[in-house]
């Protein structure tokens, strides 16, 4: 079961202090709700009135909470500005899909629609919409992201990081190969295997999810065929 929610803040540009109230409201709100009825995850959507980075927004997104939630758009598009106001001119952000970040969904993709007039200029309404497509996810699901054959062996950086409690590890391999990746903590004990297992050449993403770890510095390490490569990341809960 998902855990679905909705909301529209207040409109006024002096109600910056009211929205920031109304936000830590639904927080306490889904939280409570949650448990009375726990899902695979929980969804919260809606007319936000007021842009990323703002004190509101700030409040869903810190990663200094337990489980803080994830702005879709943003995390499937890092680059774009996702403007979805107005839909005749956008020049601002304040429409949002949020995921409270429990690991157990992994965001796809996250696309501006309803940007186009259905007929001259007339639009489905003064909003742009924002669409995200989820997919359930656990420890260990990987994906071969493309076909053809990269020239070298090679470990990537995390993504995101620091991270709470799931981050996607990607790699790539020039030749089938047998390829192994490890989890070890700040003093180099081993915590998991993600990975121990023949693969085809190709380009690769695998996720961690770290529930159950605490908060630290932890270290990835990919070997395959002689190359070895080892990166740090961050859990932050």
């Amino acid at each position: 079961m998902i855990n679905f929610f909705n909301t529209h803040l207040s409109y006024r540009d002096d109600h910056n202090h009211i929205r920031v109230q109304q936000v830590q409201q639904i927080k306490d709100f889904i939280s409570q709700q949650e448990i009375v009825f726990p899902g695979i995850g929980s969804i919260l959507t809606g007319d936000f009135n007021c842009t990323p980075g703002s004190d509101p927004i700030s409040l869903l997104t810190n990663t200094g909470t337990d489980t803080f939630y994830l702005d879709t758009y943003f995390e499937a598009n890092p680059t774009s500005a996702g403007f979805t106001f107005t839909s005749t001119s956008p020049h601002k952000r304040i429409d949002f899909i949020f995921y409270k970040n429990i690991g157990q969904l992994t965001i796809d993709t996250s696309l501006i629609v309803m940007n186009q007039p259905y007929s001259g200029n007339n639009y489905c309404s003064d909003h742009l919409g924002v669409m995200t497509i989820f997919s359930e996810s656990s420890t260990g699901i990987e994906k071969q992201e493309i076909n053809y054959a990269p020239e070298i062996f090679k470990l990537y950086q995390n993504h995101p990081n620091p991270f709470n409690p799931t981050t996607t590890i990607k790699y790539d391999l020039k030749k089938p190969e047998q390829v192994v990746i490890k989890i070890y903590n700040s003093i180099g004990q081993e915590v998991t295997t993600v990975l121990n297992d023949f693969r085809p050449s190709g380009h690769y993403s695998i996720l961690w999810n770290a529930n159950g770890q605490s908060s630290g510095i932890y270290f990835f390490q990919m070997i395959a065929d002689g190359f070895k490569d080892t990166k740090k990341c961050l859990l932050l809960k």
